[in-house]
């Protein structure tokens, strides 16, 4: 089930969802890929913008590639990238906040 929401004048949007085989959150890129970093997801400005981003990830989720698609408030960062505006896609951005030795951190360090 996707969530079509915030599709209105203010902040663009990006899509967001859920990978089927690690259940990590996940961000559909401009080229039609999915990438754990919000940085590289494609930026809608429109309603139709956001609206085709929107069903290219509903492909994917009917492909059972990912689930919860969802469109999310997003800003560009000062390099001109996208970042989620609100505080739960924001948590989901960044990993676990709690026990970081066991999230995304954890293969970084």
């Amino acid at each position: 089930m996707s969530v079509v929401n915030s599709l209105r004048p203010g902040p663009g949007q990006i899509v967001t969802a859920n990978e089927i085989m690690s259940g990590r959150a996940v961000w559909l890129t401009a080229d039609g890929s999915w990438s754990d970093d919000p940085r590289a997801a494609a930026f809608a400005e429109s309603a139709e913008d956001a609206a085709a981003l929107l069903a290219r990830a509903q492909a994917d989720n009917a492909a059972s590639r990912v689930e919860l698609v969802a469109l999310v408030a997003a800003e560009r960062d000062t390099d001109g990238r996208p970042w989620p505006v609100r505080n739960r896609e924001i948590i989901r951005a960044l990993g676990p906040t709690v026990r970081p030795d066991l999230g995304k951190e954890a293969a970084a360090g």
